[in-house]
């Protein structure tokens, strides 16, 4: 369901629900691996509309880096280093 609101038009996304809801999914060891994967990308995806919760991310990115699995280390990993490169900062 995530990875389709995710592809939804943001005019249809109710962003403040689901996106505290992704934070709290990131940074959870007993979600499913792709539920906490879609969220980062779901999180990353609305921060030019919402660059105030960039430093709230990354540090629900490095937390899922310390507890995740390969692939939720993987994608946050990836995340990360793109915040790193783009002007989002």
């Amino acid at each position: 369901m995530l990875k389709v609101i995710i592809t939804a038009p943001t005019v249809i996304k109710e962003d403040g629900e689901l996106l505290d809801l992704c934070f709290r999914w990131i940074v959870s060891p007993v979600i499913p691996i792709a539920v906490r994967a879609h969220s980062i990308q779901y999180v990353y995806d609305l921060l030019p509309e919402y660059p105030e919760l960039e430093n709230e991310f990354r540090h629900s990115l490095r937390s899922a880096l310390d507890a995740g699995s390969k692939g939720v280390k993987a994608k946050a990993g990836k995340i990360l280093s793109s915040l790193d490169k783009s002007t989002l900062r």
